[in-house]
Formats: C-alpha cells, sequence, structure tokens
C-alpha cells in the first residue's frame, strides 16, 4: 500500500483485507476483537484519511451474534494514531 500526505480527504487504494502490512492487520484485528454484538470479517481495505493521526477504511460482512445471525455489508473506520488502533465507526451499506 502507498503511503499518503493527503490530508482531509480519501486516499483510495483498494486492495484486499488479506494483503494488509502485519501491523495494521493485528491493530484492527485487535480493535475488532473487543467488540461484542457482532463479528466482522474484513473484505476490502478501500484506503486512507490523514486527519488527527490516520483513518483506514474497510468493507466489511457483519455478522450479528443476536437475531438468528442476520448478516450486512458495513464500512468500518478505524482509527490510528501513535501506534494505536480504535474503532472510529460502523455504518452499515445494505
Amino acid at each position: 500500500m502507498a503511503e499518503t500526505t493527503k490530508t482531509g480527504g480519501w486516499n483510495v487504494n483498494i486492495t484486499t483485507a488479506n494483503a494488509l502490512p502485519q501491523k495494521l492487520a493485528s491493530g484492527v484485528s485487535g480493535v475488532l476483537g473487543n467488540l461484542t454484538g457482532a463479528e466482522y470479517g474484513l473484505l476490502l481495505y478501500v484506503g486512507t484519511q490523514v486527519v488527527n493521526g490516520v483513518n483506514h477504511l474497510f468493507i466489511a460482512r457483519q455478522t450479528l451474534t443476536t437475531l438468528g445471525g442476520e448478516q450486512h455489508l458495513v464500512k468500518l473506520i478505524i482509527h490510528e494514531k501513535d501506534e494505536k488502533f480504535a474503532l472510529s465507526s460502523i455504518e452499515v451499506i445494505v
């Protein structure tokens, strides 16, 4: 993945989620592993947005652990700053 210096807007760099650098993959896995109520399977890495740190945009499959395992396609934004990762948002697409 190419590094970005663009500030504010999204730098689109679509790739499969299994091609992530190890540091990013580990950070995202740690964030998603701490969530309750749903499980997430990363499908695509869309790109980055430089803000106070870096936002990483993913498309993922969400499987709810309640309501009979209902599935959705979601947009996930994971924020990275100082080598720490945190969930910024989850938005259902369909």
